[in-house]
């Protein structure tokens, strides 16, 4: 059966006029202030001096940086000139993916499912990701940071065997490098560092001794 609506402010059969009249002026002023979500702003950042995260991961503090790798120390003022080098997909292409530990290399990755790791990676990244391999040697023994202009997932592997890293560390301010990982390498040694998860399929890549503060 059908109904008739209850006009606006009448009280509901059963309720005691006290108690009605005590809901509706709690009720009051809510119903006042409230206002549609429509009708709500959201407060302008920019205008009110409020800083706007910085985009990318082009290096630790990267948007307060005067020009682009100003905190490059000596040592690391190779990551201005990377040499390119394309990426192995497999064990049977790695000699000819070779990067020179003090020296940057842009290195150009493949499509992840092109890529066949001889060690799964721990964060193999999804379908639409790049990865790739490169061989490495150390001409010293010691701790070894290896250094990425953007997100990936490394790997540092020798002997079939990941390596365990030993830190991890934004790049120096104002460098342009995003992310360090340090490893105990051994001097001759060859090593392979598998990069995978990457959003873009063109990476910097530097390896370099310990020497640089992390910040």
């Amino acid at each position: 059966m059908k109904q008739n609506p209850r006009p606006a402010g009448t009280r509901p059969a059963g309720i005691r006029p006290a108690l009605f009249l005590a809901i509706a002026a709690l009720a009051t002023p809510y119903a006042a202030h409230a206002a549609p979500m429509s009708d709500m702003q959201m407060p302008d950042m920019q205008s009110s001096g409020m800083k706007m995260p910085a985009s990318g991961f082009s290096g630790h503090g990267a948007h307060d940086c005067p020009t682009p790798g100003s905190g490059l120390t000596p040592e690391l003022s190779s990551w201005r000139t990377p040499v390119p080098v394309t990426a192995a997909t497999s064990e049977a292409t790695l000699p000819t993916a070779i990067i020179t530990p003090g020296k940057a290399a842009r290195v150009h990755l493949a499509g992840t499912p092109d890529v066949h790791f001889p060690l799964r990676p721990a964060e193999p990244g999804g379908s639409v990701s790049s990865a790739g391999m490169v061989r490495f040697t150390v001409p010293a023994t010691g701790t070894w940071r290896v250094m990425l202009g953007n997100r990936a997932w490394i790997d540092v592997t020798a002997s079939g065997t990941a390596l365990a890293s030993t830190g991890h560390h934004h790049g120096p301010a104002c460098s342009g490098i995003g992310k360090m990982v340090e490893f105990p390498l051994t001097a001759g040694t060859p090593y392979t560092l598998q990069l995978s998860g990457s959003g873009t399929p063109d990476l910097e890549v530097m390896i370099a001794p310990m020497i640089a503060p992390a910040n």
